[in-house]
């Protein structure tokens, strides 16, 4: 409703009465013959004209007020509705989901920001929001494009620069990385996390001097930051110190307690000293703080073989699997799980997932080793021969397939063959081929 149309036809009576009101006192000036009531009538409607056109003023007034008042709530309802959003979106982020309703959830988050910056084009927070969900669902390329825009807009928006250096280092561009965590540094000195990162960027390029600088100046930075010293002992450990590396990452771990990585790390190192409990422990934590943590999984698994537990090491292992679909087709654990099956006594299954990893990799004697006897269980002598002739063609230095294509052989009574296979075995430092040399008279 515009103000003052009503305002402008109340003066439209307020006229007349004063032109009417007029000639009749004109006419009585003249001609007194009209009576008083008449002419106090004629007065009033004069006075209620002048009246009227301001009660219809704040008619108007009070009208557009209410209706004003109705667009600001219902701009308002708008505005919370968003933070709504928003606040659905944090809530899920701090929630267990299925890896399915995750990436569902982080696919509606980018449809979500990308409305808004239909809106609002130069929204930072949206494109850092879009940027992360992008990452969220592995596409880190995209992730990057939103972060530069951030920079576009303000080049000195710090948290822009250190997660494009970030997944511009997953996607192995170091040095374009290391150029972001350069840029945190300089407008934020005291920044830990960036020398972090750049630590891990020139590890990458095989400048482990200059990232053991840099994680020790992290620490330097905030003595009580985790990630660093759970980092820098990712380094040391795959320097093949494990002892140095194992005291970086307790050290994480009495720092952030809901560490999983060094959780992994720490166990990593136990099973490295035999200390397999230790190690599941520490496995288990990990998979524990983040249930969909592939890795902790696997090695608890392989730690759960090494004291003879394949049951259970077969339920991580399928779990990882569950996880991660690919995993079931030529991953780690479908090697653990073909060994876990073949000592549960279920060769075929064990052939099975040799099967698999030979498809993707025909020059691994081991696996070759592994279903030839698999199938000499399940007494297929001669398929089990043709593959322990494959591992020895693949690695002719490699002992197992020697013994193993021995036994196969005295099993079809070539025995003369059976010890020529388990002398090259013995040759070659396998000590059980010297019993049965002994135990056959030769």
């Amino acid at each position: 409703m515009k103000l003052g149309s009503s305002f402008e036809l109340s003066l439209v009576p307020l006229i007349w009465s004063l032109f009417l009101s007029g000639i009749l006192f004109v006419f009585n000036f003249f001609f007194p013959i009209v009576p008083d009531w008449l002419l106090t009538i004629s007065v009033n409607l004069v006075r209620f004209s002048f009246i009227f056109p301001v009660y219809i003023l704040l008619f108007d007034s009070y009208i557009d007020f209410k209706e004003t008042r109705a667009r600001r709530k219902s701009s308002k309802n708008k505005q919370m509705k968003d933070l709504e959003n928003v606040a659905e979106i944090n809530n899920r982020k701090s929630t267990n989901y299925s890896k399915e309703e995750d990436e569902l959830f982080h696919k509606e988050e980018i449809k979500y920001y990308s409305k808004v910056l239909n809106n609002t084009p130069n929204d930072i927070d949206a494109y850092f929001q879009r940027g992360q969900s992008k990452a969220e669902l592995n596409d880190n390329q995209g992730a990057i494009e939103d972060f530069t825009k951030i920079i576009d807009i303000d080049n000195n928006f710090v948290d822009a620069y250190l997660y494009r250096g970030y997944f511009l280092m997953l996607l192995e561009n170091n040095k374009e990385a290391i150029d972001d965590f350069n840029q945190v540094i300089r407008i934020d000195p005291k920044n830990e996390v960036a020398y972090n990162h750049r630590a891990c960027a020139k590890e990458n390029l095989g400048d482990r001097k200059g990232a053991l600088d840099d994680f020790n100046k992290a620490i330097e930075l905030n003595p009580e930051f985790a990630m660093a010293y759970n980092d820098r002992g990712q380094m040391i450990f795959s320097s093949g110190d494990h002892k140095s590396a194992f005291n970086d990452f307790d050290k994480a771990i009495s720092l952030d307690q809901e560490s999983g990585p060094a959780y992994l790390n720490r166990g990593l190192c136990k099973n490295i000293d035999e200390d397999y409990q230790g190690a599941i422990s520490d496995f288990t934590k990990a998979v524990t703080i983040d249930p969909f943590f592939t890795e902790g999984y696997g090695s608890r698994a392989i730690s759960k073989i090494n004291i003879n537990d394949y049951e259970s090491a077969l339920y991580d292992l399928n779990k990882v699997m569950e996880i991660d679909p690919e995993e079931s087709q030529r991953g780690e654990a479908l090697y653990y799980r073909g060994i876990a099956k073949h000592e549960l006594g279920d060769y075929q299954g064990a052939i099975l997932d040799f099967n698999k990893l030979i498809e993707f990799d025909q020059s691994n004697s081991d696996i070759y080793n592994r279903r030839g006897c698999a199938k000499m269980c399940l007494e297929n002598y001669r398929g089990a021969i043709l593959d322990f002739n494959k591992a020895i063609e693949n690695n002719s230095t490699f002992s197992l397939p020697y013994l193993n294509r021995g036994l196969a052989k005295a099993n079809l009574n070539n025995l003369t063959s059976a010890c020529s296979d388990w002398k090259k075995a013995s040759e070659l430092g396998e000590e059980s081929a010297v019993e049965l040399l002994k135990e056959h008279g030769e």
